[in-house]
């Protein structure tokens, strides 16, 4: 058994959090999962640290963050809540991915890519769209080579 040294424990946070949903400038949504929440939106500026987050009362507040679980799904930073889009809990990978495609959209500007979790989120889903299809279209190819 190795020994766990305070790095092992500690957690990176990553801006932006995918369900986030700002409207008319002022409104936020949080749209994680299957429900819907009205959120009070505290833009910081800058990824806060876990600390901070720690503190936080209740899951009314957003800091705009996610981090990387044990089994490499995302959560919500401040909430801790898994992150689910459309039926699916996203790995860091997956959004990790998405955020570069996003990044390369807005020429690496993050204050852009940070105001625009919608854009990463469309990212998400378009990916795991494409991978839905791919995965229908190689059942039915299975599908049909058995009947053979």
């Amino acid at each position: 058994m190795t020994k766990k040294t305070p790095r092992d424990d500690v957690i990176k946070p990553h801006m932006p959090c995918p369900c986030l949903k700002l409207e008319n400038g002022r409104d936020a949504l949080c749209i994680n999962g299957e429900e819907v929440h009205d959120i009070n939106f505290v833009d910081l500026g800058f990824i806060p640290t876990r600390m901070l987050t720690d503190k936080i009362p209740d899951n009314s507040l957003c800091l705009n963050t996610v981090y990387s679980d044990d089994e490499d799904l995302i959560r919500c930073g401040t909430s801790k809540r898994l992150i689910k889009i459309r039926n699916y809990h996203i790995n860091m990978e997956n959004y990790l991915d998405a955020l570069k495609s996003v990044k390369e959209l807005y020429n690496g500007d993050l204050v852009k890519v940070n105001s625009c979790p919608e854009c990463l989120y469309k990212t998400i889903v378009s990916k795991f769209g494409v991978q839905e299809k791919q995965d229908n279209e190689e059942t039915k190819h299975v599908n049909a080579t058995g009947n053979c």
